[in-house]
């Protein structure tokens, strides 16, 4: 073979090489960093993991990859305790989204037919909503005897593991930094408000009460607004009407909400690789997790 006839070749194989994302040396190339968890002398001789923003374009999913990373190199392997299964699972509006979508046509009770599935009807089923003095809270349901709704209690494994939620995705069986603890908090936090707002505007559509557990206090949904999760707050559009969660609203339906089945929820709620981290956490956090 002449040189001149080696050289297409060549190059196509490298174009095929970087198209499946390997090296010259054949092997997976790494993508760039955008969020980097490592090891942390938190105090004398204690030590723990710490949370870094490499990239102001870096979203939740960077985040949740990178922490999966990090637990499966330098964390001890989950070992069947459970431990983590047992305590209080706050349900974010994008960890609603990955449950309808990956539930819808399995036996779970959820409908088959895409448009038969709601927010409503995943809460009713395997969530729960509860009120406190007017604060709202909504968490995956538990058993009688205080195990999550999705445990295996006889082998001891998640259900839906590859499904699972931001707060059990992101439970370390490690102390965090005061900085990684504030991120887990704030995006949990920002997700469930937006999830409580968009339970509260569906049942509007619909010409309904949210159904809610507790001391019956009045509860302030138009309040509960949440940012970065759900495409439609930000546009001020969607398929759930906004300003529907009013309280003037509930008990008459508005034939101008549209659909409020699964492909609605789909469409309004972003997935964790649209939520950017900048858009959920606080300035002051921010410029923390920025740091090095």
């Amino acid at each position: 073979m002449i040189e001149n006839e080696k050289r297409p070749r060549e190059g196509l194989e490298q174009q095929r090489s970087a198209e499946k994302g390997l090296n010259e040396k054949g092997l997976k190339a790494e993508k760039p960093k955008k969020v980097l968890v490592e090891l942390k002398e938190l105090d004398p001789g204690f030590w723990g993991y710490d949370v870094q923003i490499l990239d102001e374009a870096s979203t939740v999913q960077d985040y949740l990859e990178e922490l999966n990373r990090f637990q499966e190199e330098r964390v001890a392997p989950c070992g069947g305790c459970t431990n983590c299964c047992w305590e209080r699972v706050p349900l974010t509006a994008s960890d609603v989204r990955t449950y309808l979508l990956g539930l819808e046509k399995a036996a779970a009770g959820l409908a088959e037919e895409n448009d038969a599935a709601t927010i409503a009807g995943f809460l009713e089923r395997f969530g729960r909503v509860r009120s406190r003095r007017g604060v709202v809270d909504i968490t995956l349901r538990r058993e009688e005897n205080g195990a999550c709704c999705f445990l295996d209690q006889e082998n001891h494994c998640c259900r839906h593991w590859p499904l699972r939620s931001l707060v059990c995705q992101t439970y370390v069986c490690l102390p965090a930094s005061r900085r990684a603890a504030a991120l887990r908090r704030q995006i949990v936090n920002e997700g469930e408000n937006v999830l409580i707002r968009l339970y509260a505007e569906e049942a509007g559509a619909a010409g309904k009460m949210p159904a809610v557990e507790g001391d019956g206090g009045n509860i302030p949904w138009t309040e509960y607004r949440g940012k970065g999760f759900d495409a439609a707050n930000d546009a001020g559009t969607g398929s759930v009407k906004a300003g529907s969660a009013s309280p003037e609203n509930f008990g008459a339906n508005d034939a101008g909400a549209g659909s409020i089945g699964i492909n609605a929820v789909a469409a309004t709620i972003r997935n964790y690789d649209q939520v950017l981290l900048r858009d959920v956490v606080s300035a002051g956090l921010w410029q923390l997790l920025t740091e090095k």
